[in-house]
């Protein structure tokens, strides 16, 4: 994990794991799945889609050993990569309910609270569970409010469920605007110590941390969360870079919404071409199958683009960046986000634009079928 931070190196540890298992002729599991871990490295320039068939054939090859645990860290894997890269939500719903399905088949424990963090995570921006919000500022002051009433677990057991259940809380926080709560997630989740952990959490949580610092800014114009914004900001900068292109887009939004308020609305433009920039690389289509980005995350930052030209007064650039966010969320199946836009902003909602934006999904759908283009991405079904 050490190696998530030295690109080099990272390859290098996969490159090795694989010759392990082409040695060892497929006789065991072990080096597969350190393989598997370690071919996160791989995703720094491009997609999730090499880790996640590695994460299958980690599966299948510890269930065959008799290795179960080690499927189901593969297992565990194969929900939390495609969930932070924007993979459909009633489809992750799916797939991490087979997976507690063959967990109690098989008795295996280990991971099953930190899968049940994403299971719930699923269920909330599905629509399919109410949120508690009542329940949300308490998350992680007890192992109980973590895991509920269940057979003590060890403090490196309680890691990855607490780790996970912050981070799903906050985005879900973040996406219905309850930054003041999604501030004190962040809180518990800086006393973590995941540095070491792959990318995809570093890069998210900073994330997280600019946009909750710009939202309690807005509602607070207390200055503390402004300069946390530009920390974050100024702090990530040789993150994001060093992260490669697959995360850059997380750069760009915090980037976006630090120019947001400190640039002059005079010269909203120079704040338009941001958002533009990053909502293009997070739309980017990803080799090799041509998925687009991180439809989540263009949802984002396009919502966060309509709701400054909101602001400032620019109606109708506004309404093409909140039909556009609509849309990317009903791509991902955000339902309790897409019904809360319209609830709170119908009157920016194109119908014309959006059904444009809906056939032009459809047709691209149907040139990949058409060019075998969606074959299977190897998430652990």
């Amino acid at each position: 994990s050490n190696a998530q931070n030295d690109k080099k190196t990272g390859q290098r540890y996969a490159k090795l794991a694989t010759a392990i298992l082409e040695r060892t002729n497929g006789q065991g599991s072990g080096g597969l799945v350190y393989c598997v871990c370690s071919m996160q490295t791989f995703s720094w320039d491009g997609t999730s889609t090499r880790s996640m068939a590695l994460l299958r054939q980690g599966f299948q090859s510890s269930m065959e050993h008799g290795d179960f645990e080690a499927g189901f860290v593969c297992g565990l894997g194969s929900c939390v990569t495609p969930y932070y890269d924007g993979y459909p939500l009633e489809r992750l719903f799916h797939m991490s309910s087979n997976l507690t399905d063959q967990m109690a088949l098989y008795k295996v424990t280990a991971n099953i609270h930190a899968i049940n963090q994403f299971k719930y995570s699923f269920t909330m921006l599905l629509g399919k569970t109410p949120i508690d919000w009542e329940n949300y500022p308490t998350f992680g002051d007890t192992k109980d409010s973590v895991i509920g009433k269940c057979e003590p677990i060890s403090e490196k057991e309680f890691f990855y469920p607490m780790l996970h259940g912050c981070m799903v809380r906050m985005l879900v926080s973040i996406l219905l605007s309850k930054y003041e709560i999604a501030d004190g997630l962040r809180k518990k989740l800086d006393k973590l110590d995941f540095k070491s952990d792959p990318n995809d959490y570093q890069t998210t949580a900073l994330m997280y941390t600019g946009l909750i610092a710009a939202g309690r800014y807005r509602e607070t114009r207390d200055k503390k969360h402004l300069q946390r914004l530009r920390s974050t900001y100024k702090t990530g900068i040789d993150i994001w870079k060093t992260r490669g292109k697959r995360t850059m887009n997380r750069g760009l939004i915090v980037k976006a919404e630090y120019k947001a308020l400190t640039i002059p609305v005079k010269d909203w433009r120079r704040v338009k071409i941001v958002y533009d920039t990053a909502i293009a690389v997070s739309t980017e289509p990803r080799e090799p199958f041509k998925t687009g980005g991180h439809v989540h995350e263009a949802g984002l930052a396009s919502e966060m683009a309509g709701e400054y030209f909101i602001r400032i007064g620019k109606k109708n650039l506004a309404s093409q960046y909140i039909t556009n966010a609509y849309h990317y969320y009903q791509l991902w199946g955000a339902k309790v986000k897409t019904d809360q836009m319209k609830a709170q902003r119908a009157k920016y909602i194109n119908a014309e634009q959006l059904d444009r934006l809906v056939v032009n999904s459809s047709s691209m759908g149907a040139r990949r079928r058409r060019t075998g283009t969606t074959k299977s991405d190897g998430v652990v079904q």
